[in-house]
């Protein structure tokens, strides 16, 4: 997606797909990422893994270089506090996580998404 001359990266992925998630975790995210995600419930555990993912494939989007294990071992997303400049935003519905990287840190309004959307702001 394009907005002016701000590029925006998305990545949405559902909750509804079950895989062996610490095993793609210890491949593709950071051992602190892996480590929480093993203390997780099986419901806590897919919902934290498909917002990791998206967070992290939305950033390789904007990077144009793809999902480079070697790279997103290094990448942890971080919450921002407000006010902070957030180049990443998260969207978790019941169903599915949306994930958007951008250029720039402005205000992002999606609407038409479900009703008590959990919206956040992250940085890597």
């Amino acid at each position: 997606a394009r907005v002016g001359q701000i590029h925006h990266r998305i990545d949405i992925e559902t909750y509804g797909k079950q895989r062996d998630f610490i095993a793609i975790a210890r491949h593709v995210f950071s051992e602190s990422e892996a480590d929480l995600l093993e203390s997780l419930t099986p419901d806590q555990l897919n919902r934290q893994f498909y917002l990791y993912w998206t967070l992290k494939e939305s950033v390789a989007k904007r990077n144009s270089d793809g999902l480079k294990f070697e790279v997103s071992r290094r990448q942890s997303p971080v919450l921002v506090l407000e006010g902070e400049r957030a180049g990443i935003r998260s969207w978790q519905c019941p169903d599915y996580v949306i994930a958007m990287a951008s250029d720039d840190s402005m205000e992002v309004e999606i609407m038409g998404l479900c009703d008590n959307t959990k919206h956040q702001a992250w940085k890597i």
